[in-house]
């Protein structure tokens, strides 16, 4: 049995410095500046962006309710990025077997086990400006929690069969992914849950193509799916 891998280490260090402008509703506005140093994976740029924009306070509410709907409270809104992000951290955790059953025939599955914190969620906070409570969308670290899940595929183009029919082949892959991180938008006593899934991410996927090769002729037919998935926390 022949075995082979590869062991490394990569260190990177992010420097950032975010200067922005906060749009107040009067029409005003003020700079605000952010430094941050760190050795992790860092977020995208455009979330990290330190752009506040307050809406109009007697316009566009924002409307808390209580777990009977209830409404408890109206704020005035608002959006801006958060230069206050911190890196993401992922423990991985993989395990693979491939079979090559024929010269152009492969059947693979592997299982995954991912420890994560800080992956980023969209939401609300409310934020104070000039003695005012804004409700702000933007962008935030959700908690600690796992992404844990397997994979299949198989491939195979069908060379045995006569003339033509050779060229056909087939490729399909299937996912399952079950995820859970805490909801940094839950608060004590309310109906929010404390943890939610990963946004975006399908618990259920799958991919079906057909191909053909032979001679001077290509083609191939793909079918794509991917279930539900929450989409804002």
């Amino acid at each position: 049995m022949k075995i082979d891998g590869n062991a490394g280490v990569r260190l990177v260090r992010t420097d950032t410095g975010s200067a922005g402008t906060i749009f107040n509703s009067d029409g005003t506005q003020a700079p605000i500046y952010v430094e941050r140093r760190y050795i992790k994976a860092r977020p995208n740029f455009d979330q990290m962006a330190p752009k506040v924009s307050l809406n109009n306070p007697t316009e566009r509410k924002f409307i808390a309710r209580d777990s009977n709907n209830n409404i408890i409270a109206q704020y005035p809104t608002g959006g801006s990025g958060n230069p206050f992000l911190r890196p993401i951290t992922l423990d991985n955790y993989d395990v693979t077997g491939e079979w090559y059953f024929a010269p152009t025939g492969s059947f693979t599955i592997g299982g995954f086990y991912k420890k994560v914190d800080g992956f980023l969620a969209g939401g609300t906070t409310f934020q104070n400006f000039n003695g005012v409570t804004y409700a702000i969308g933007t962008t935030v670290n959700t908690g600690k929690g796992t992404v844990k899940g397997f994979e299949a595929a198989y491939q195979q183009f069908f060379d045995f069969l006569p003339g033509p029919l050779s060229g056909l082949g087939v490729q399909a892959n299937y996912t399952y992914v079950d995820s859970s991180v805490t909801n940094p938008f839950a608060t004590t006593g309310s109906n929010i849950p404390t943890t939610v899934p990963l946004e975006k991410l399908s618990k259920h996927s799958y991919n079906l193509v057909g191909l053909y090769e032979k001679g001077p002729i290509t083609g191939r037919l793909a079918w794509s799916w991917r279930g539900k998935y929450f989409d804002t926390t």
